[in-house]
């Protein structure tokens, strides 16, 4: 009996279904019975009917302790192993698999182990299908049938665990070893896959022109395989092999109807048998599971297509694939691949810059849909359109779009949602409009709180405050963002903002405290040298000299480092910014010093300082080479020369730097050295070095390169000869291509009109500086220009507003004066009295609006006066004007004054007084040939001036008023 089950467990293959209820309880068996039973079971390939009857035998054996017993345990333990995996009841199978392997006899070992094979592959265990398959190889003693199955294992195992050189080694001779064609074929696709993954692409295409020969190309692996294998190929950019095995595929209703033809045919070839053929029954069982596969899926030729059209666009052949994504979304316009067709689309035409297609389309599209995800996607691309052109008013124009979608009805919607509400709220940020834009990013806030998004929209809401100069309720909301999100991704740059604004406030403490604590928390973070900077720029101010040196040191250090790991040029250059910042704050830190130790007397010290600077600006030119501002560095050098008695060096360095750097109308860094030589030529040279200096430069005129450096020169020696006015009028005449010309000059040339009067090119000029040189010291004049002429023109709202831009930008500098000037106008014309006697009143205040404009200040103060009916106080300021301000715009508001103090004499009823003050203009030698002159000639009459003008004698009028300046 045991040698027979010896013998029966080997023909054990893949058993029936059957049912034990023919058998009756196991249990009232006896024991020969049931052995029988077993045996007969597993003869028939009844393993269901054989695994509850080997159970009872390992029951009842297992209580009888002697080797014969023991024999039966093992071999019904093996059996009922082969069963249950024939039966795919893996885990139980491995049970007693294991327990026949752990116990004795293990006559049959080689067995077992080519079982734990079965199983492993079934659970897909590759490690321990590969370790199992490995001793089965290696071991001598078993068997070269077991041995061959665990090759094939083996390679599996191998190609499963991404080994795919070693089972390419191998495959070839598994191959031949192969017993069937199906096996064959599997191995085949397997070693197709594993050249493809090992990047033998031509030599996986060449394997595949032999494998689609004959029927070979309706294989479901097969395409499967393909499929996934061109996915691959696109995902790492392998296009053109990518486009090659996607063309392969076999479309998905060629392959389900030959598979159904092949089942047809089967069961045509097996009509009026009793019972199929195993062979054919095995067949029909993997084709019906193959087409319930494939009807499962998606119809992947659509796919396919959708591939094929994104290859052509990533080969950037545009036109081709805009065609096949037009077609497939026409022909599947409701399946994900027509949805993702139309959006690739839309993204294709911006690419090939179709705006106005590309924007009729996605509005034709949001129109017709207000549900799902794709819309929300369009909408996407149109405002990242907009945005990218600075069109902010028509992407803000979607936001009623949105207003009407149903709500997000899944993550994928809402988060798409998120992103876009998240884009309207950098839409006012970037226009400036910061209430609006702090609304929109609460929105988000609520609507997708724990989202990445709805986590940074507290950082920009504080954002908001902060650039609102709100410091104190920025500050709250940078603290509450990092408290909520200690490890967002804005939480480093909140307390570093938090600094900011404390600085703001002027806590100068409460910054050096919050940049403190950034710098010992945050040291490899992107903002570590402003952070550096702007701590040692508070030190510098607090007299810690050495400390604010070492932090510039060490911002400059990081800036280095992050350059040098730094392989794009446009990056690189911008990487440098921070250092160039960090190294002009030294220079100008240690001249400071330098100047404190003259003013000491300490001369060695002072020197010392100032040759620090030349040796750290030096060491910044050669770390960042071409990438540095070269300009910049030679100004500060030359600049610390002279403070050491080399000017003729520094001179010679500074035209060097002109003649090198200022060739191009856009190289403003040159803007500074003009401007530091101007000063050097007229008060540091002796006569004869200046005449020298001079001479080199027309000469370097003469021979200039380009228009724009030949211009620079131009207004250098305009201004040491007092000829800017000529110069700009001589610009104005024959230049007529503005991109030619410097900033320098077309300021020239924006002054040089405003002395005219004429207004017709100012758009012109402001557009130009606003495209090309916005935030230029040089823009100034153009300002200036483009406000008076919307003021003159009855559009006194937007004058207003581009004063407010230009104080806003350039402060108190000179030539702003009359920014200040036009905002005092603007509040007279709207009858603010008070409020523009305190704007012209802030004039005397800033020095370098003194010599611009506080001749016109006096006077407009004196005019608000007079619009009240204040005249004695109005008489006060004109006088005051015409007294002490005679040449301020060439005598223009000394005669405005005289003629207005007569007004103020009349109004108070002061004739006689009236007409002094008349004569005593067309006595003033500023104002008495100015054309205003006129009208005192003409209220005096000719003969009251011919006396005049004979005898020469006035008296001077006064009125008793309170004047405060």
């Amino acid at each position: 009996m045991i040698r027979f089950f010896k013998y029966s467990l080997f023909v054990l293959m893949l058993g029936a279904a059957g049912v034990f209820a023919q058998f009756g309880n196991v249990s009232e068996m006896g024991f020969s019975e049931l052995v029988a039973r077993a045996d007969a079971a597993v003869k028939a390939k009844q393993a269901a009917v054989a695994v509850p009857l080997l159970k009872e035998v390992i029951a009842r054996a297992e209580l009888v302790n002697d080797d014969q017993a023991r024999e039966s345990v093992q071999m019904a333990r093996l059996q009922l192993g082969i069963a249950l995996a024939d039966l795919q009841k893996t885990e139980e199978a491995l049970q007693f698999i294991q327990e026949y392997l752990n116990g004795s006899p293990r006559e049959q070992a080689d067995v077992a182990t080519s079982i734990l094979c079965q199983l492993a592959a079934a659970k897909g265990d590759w490690q321990t299908l590969y370790e199992t398959a490995s001793r089965i190889v290696e071991d001598k003693q078993i068997a070269i049938r077991h041995k061959s199955s665990a090759r094939t294992y083996l390679v599996q195992a191998l190609f499963e665990l991404g080994n795919y050189d070693r089972a390419l080694e191998m495959l070839p001779s598994v191959m031949a070893d192969a017993e069937d064609a199906n096996t064959v074929q599997t191995l085949t696709v397997m070693q197709l896959r594993a050249l493809l993954e090992t990047g033998q692409v031509a030599e996986g295409i060449e394997l595949l022109s032999s494998l689609f020969r004959g029927d070979t190309r309706y294989d479901t692996l097969l395409n499967l395989t393909l499929l996934r294998m061109g996915d691959k190929m696109f995902d790492s950019q392998r296009y053109n092999q990518a486009r090659i095995l996607y063309g392969k595929v076999t479309p998905r209703t060629e392959l389900l109807n030959w598979l159904k033809q092949e089942v047809a045919a089967l069961a045509e070839s097996n009509e009026g048998r009793n019972e199929w053929r195993k062979d054919d029954l095995d067949r029909k069982e993997k084709l019906e599971n193959n087409i319930v596969l494939l009807s499962d899926m998606s119809d992947y030729s659509v796919y396919v297509t959708y591939r094929v059209a994104q290859i052509f666009a990533e080969q950037t052949r545009y036109w081709e694939a805009a065609a096949l994504f037009d077609r497939l979304h026409t022909q599947t316009p409701g399946s994900d691949e027509g949805k993702g067709a139309f959006l690739q689309r839309v993204m294709l035409l911006f690419e090939l810059e179709q705006n106005e297609e590309a924007i009729a389309v996605c509005n034709d599209y949001l129109q017709r849909n207000s549900a799902g995800l794709y819309p929300r996607l369009v909408c996407i691309q149109l405002m990242q359109h907009y945005l990218s052109q600075k069109q902010y008013d028509d992407a803000l124009a979607l936001v009623k779009t949105m207003d009407g979608w149903s709500r997000p009805a899944d993550e994928a919607e809402l988060e798409q949602e998120t992103t876009l509400r998240y884009m309207v709220g950098f839409t006012h940020f970037q226009a400036g409009d910061y209430d609006e834009a702090y609304a929109a990013f609460e929105r988000v806030a609520r609507l997708n709180p724990n989202s990445q998004a709805g986590m940074d929209t507290g950082y920009w809401m504080a954002m908001c405050r902060l650039l609102q100069t709100k410091y104190e309720e920025a500050y709250d909301a940078f603290i509450a963002y990092r408290k909520a999100w200690p490890r967002a991704t804005f939480s480093p740059a909140a307390l570093f903002r938090a600094g900011v604004c404390r600085f703001g406030l002027e806590d100068y403490e409460g910054a050096v405290t919050a940049f403190k604590e950034f710098v010992g928390s945050y040291p490899r973070d992107a903002l570590m040298p402003e952070a550096l900077t702007m701590l040692a720029d508070l030190q510098a101010a607090d007299g810690k000299i050495d400390e604010a040196l070492a932090g510039y040191r060490r911002a400059i250090e990081i800036v280095e480092d992050n350059y040098k790991r730094q392989s794009d040029p446009v990056l690189k250059k911008q990487v440098v910014i921070p250092a160039t910042y960090a190294v002009v704050q030294a220079a100008q830190t240690l001249e400071a010093d330098a100047k404190a130790f003259r003013e000491e007397k300490e001369h060695l010290i002072a020197t010392e300082k100032l040759r620090e600077i030349i040796t750290w600006v030096e060491g910044y030119m050669e770390s960042f080479g071409d990438d540095s501002d070269f300009a910049l560095g030679v100004f500060w050098i030359g600049r610390a020369q002279i403070q050491l008695g080399q000017v003729e060096q520094a001179v010679s360095s500074y035209l060097e730097a002109v003649l090198r750097f200022g060739r191009e109308p856009e190289a403003e860094g040159v803007a500074g050295i003009l401007s530091e030589l101007t000063g050097i030529i007229e008060r540091k040279l002796t006569p004869e070095q200046r005449e020298q200096t001079v001479e080199q430069i027309r000469s370097a005129r003469n021979h200039a390169a380009t228009k724009a450096l030949q211009i620079r020169l131009d207004v250098l020696l305009s201004e040491l000869d007092k000829t800017t006015e000529e110069l700009g009028k001589n610009l104005l005449a024959q230049e007529t291509d503005l991109s030619k010309i410097p900033p320098a000059g077309l300021s020239l040339m924006c002054g040089a009109l405003l002395d005219l009067g004429d207004y017709s090119r100012s758009q012109e000029f402001y557009d130009h500086f606003m495209e090309h040189y916005e935030g230029s010291v040089f823009m100034k004049n153009a300002y200036r220009l483009r406000s008076e002429n919307l003021y003159q023109s009855g559009d006194p709202e937007q004058a207003l507003k581009l004063a407010e831009e230009t104080l806003a930008q350039y402060g108190g500098s000179p030539g702003t004066g009359w920014a200040q000037m036009l905002k005092g106008r603007g509040q007279a014309d709207r009858k603010e009295y008070d409020e523009a006697v305190k704007t012209f009143k802030a004039v005397f205040s800033v020095g370098a609006w003194r010599k611009e404009v506080v001749g016109e200040a006096t006077f407009r103060m004196a005019d608000a006066y007079f619009e009240q009916g204040d005249y004695r106080k109005a008489f006060a300021f004109y006088q005051r004007t015409y007294l002490i301000y005679k040449a301020s715009d060439s005598g223009r508001w000394a005669a405005e004054g005289y003629l207005r103090s007569a007004d103020c004499l009349k109004a108070l009823g002061k004739e006689s007084e009236a007409r002094n003050t008349y004569r005593a203009m067309l006595l003033d030698e500023y104002v008495k040939d100015h054309p205003m002159a006129a009208a005192a000639r003409e209220a005096l009459g000719p003969q009251e001036v011919a006396e005049l003008m004979s005898s020469g004698t006035n008296a001077m009028e006064s009125v008793d008023a309170e004047v405060d300046l």
